[in-house]
Parts: C-alpha cells; structure tokens; sequence
C-alpha cells in the first residue's frame, strides 16, 4: 500500500521528495476522479487503501527508494467495503456512519444525528447524509497524509477531534499542523481549497484534480500563474 511505502520514507526532510510525492498524489487523484465519473463514493480514501503496482522496477530498492521524481509503480484505488455505487441522477448519499474516523468529513461525523427529525437542527429542505463531497474531504486529508506521513486531524482527544472538524468557530487548519508542510508551495493552498466543512461549498473532484494540477504546476515552476 501507500501508507506501507510512504513508511519507509519516514525521518525525511519533505523537501527532498516533495516532487515525488506530489507526481504521486497526481495519479492517486486521477484514479479518484475516474471513480466519481463512474458513479463511485469510496468513504474510505486513504494511503492504506492506494495500492501499488510495480512498473518495470529493476530492484526493490528502486521501487521503496526511487532516484527520480517519478514513482516506479502505478496507483490503484482499492478496498470498497465502504462505498457506494450512484444508482440515480439524484446522487450517493450514506444515512451511515462509512469509513476511517480521521478522514471523515463534518457531514459524515454528523450523519448521525443530522437525520433524527425530532433534533432542532434538522431541515426537511436539505438532503441529508454524506455523498460526493465526502470524498473530496478525503482526498486534501489524504495529501496530507502523504507529505507529512500522519493523519491530519489525528487527536488522541476525540471530542476535540470531532469540534474541530465540524464546528465552524474552531480553527480547522492550526499552525502546528501546518507547519509540518515546511512552506510546500501551494499545498496549504489546496488544503483550504479541498477542506470546506459545507459540503455544498466544496469543489467536486474533477475541480479538485484540475485545481491540484495547477499547483502542481506553480510547484515545479514558481514563476507560473494561476489559470
């Protein structure tokens, strides 16, 4: 898996496989669009679940520890015990509780309750659950994951996981976090951009891949605008 791979790179400074890894997340968010056009929500996206397929390696160090910025293996998305397939043009919504804790979305944490008629929050105009959105909730967290090799919102405090990633008052990107990027050009970017709680707000995943390659591409040449 991903998460065994990005292991092995652990103690390293980001800056000296920061390219790799973001030419990495690039595949990994392709296979990701390709499962929201086939009608998909995975609910479970993470490095665990990103297996990798070796291509052409000439040793097995080169595919745990590749010279190159680019990876010596292919992304593929797996393990769907969690998903759900769009059955209607109206979309994919989960009523239940899907997937890892530290990669879940607000609505997801929430879905719970969200649909309990006799709460004062509930709204009969809005659907309820956890659909498309939740995926690309996963899909910033995931980056994250990636460069720093833990879970964003990781907290041994559960509560205090659970009001920092639902309650709009509370600080959801704090420095300390933040700082563990070492100022990666523009992944702060797209965390903010990826990391909305509204999830009628957040960008769906093909302007997320399409945002993602623009950084990208500001990354690799730090001169280029934004398109």
């Amino acid at each position: 898996s991903l998460r065994a791979w990005r292991d092995n790179h652990r103690g390293r400074s980001l800056s000296t496989s920061l390219a790799l890894y973001l030419n990495i997340f690039a595949q990994v968010l392709e296979s990701c669009e390709s499962l929201t056009q086939l009608g998909v929500v995975h609910y479970d996206l993470k490095l665990d679940n990103i297996l990798l397929a070796p291509l052409g390696c000439k040793s097995e160090e080169e595919f745990w520890d590749p010279e190159t910025e680019s990876p010596p293996f292919a992304c593929v998305v797996g393990d769907f015990g969690e998903s759900k397939m769009l059955h209607s043009a109206e979309g994919v919504f989960s009523h239940r509780n899907r997937g890892t804790e530290y990669i879940k979305s607000p609505e997801m944490l929430t879905v719970s309750n969200a649909s309990v008629k006799s709460r004062s929050s509930y709204d009969r105009r809005k659907r309820q659950g956890a659909g498309r959105p939740s995926d690309v909730w996963a899909a910033g967290c995931m980056l994250y994951e990636l460069l720093v090799g833990e879970f964003l919102f990781y907290d041994p405090d559960w509560i205090r996981f659970f009001v920092r990633v639902t309650q709009p008052g509370q600080e959801l990107l704090p420095n300390e976090r933040v700082s563990r990027l070492e100022n990666s050009a523009g992944m702060l970017e797209f965390l903010q951009y990826t990391l909305v709680r509204d999830p009628l707000h957040r960008p769906t995943m093909t302007d997320t891949r399409r945002r993602f390659n623009q950084l990208h591409k500001r990354a690799n040449n730090p001169g280029a605008p934004l398109s």
